[in-house]
């Protein structure tokens, strides 16, 4: 092992011996990787994330490969619609997170565009099949 990640921020080469930071270019690729995660994870295409957030699939793919820097009201609407802190974008940790999490989430993802009335319909819905 040649380098050893302390935090989101830090990490050690053990070839230098010498502590550094993150370069803002590996930042941008831990974005973009965490956001790749998230999304398959979630089970979302590039243009099903798209739909749901309102931010344009090529964006969100160059995003992905760390071609395009997000602004932080970016992250924020993403990590509105996978229900997660958007601390979560910079960290190394790979959650594990349980079936009926992610299908709950996914289900709160698309609810979160839709209009009250619409939002009202499923819900009658719900109550119908589940009473």
């Amino acid at each position: 092992m040649k380098t050893l990640i302390l935090n989101k921020y830090s990490k050690i080469d053990f070839k230098t011996r010498k502590f550094k930071y993150l370069s803002i270019d590996e930042t941008y690729k831990l974005i973009g990787n965490n956001l790749r995660n998230l999304r398959k994870l979630y089970g979302f295409t590039l243009k099903e994330l798209s739909e749901i957030s309102g931010i344009n699939a090529n964006y969100l793919g160059n995003i992905e490969r760390a071609q395009r820097k997000p602004t932080l009201y970016t992250l924020n609407q993403l990590a509105y619609i996978f229900n997660i802190n958007v601390n979560t974008f910079f960290s190394y940790t790979k959650e594990k997170i349980p079936e009926k999490e992610i299908l709950m989430n996914k289900i709160l993802a698309i609810l979160k565009t839709k209009e009250t009335k619409d939002i009202r319909k499923i819900f009658a819905l719900i109550k119908k099949l589940y009473p």
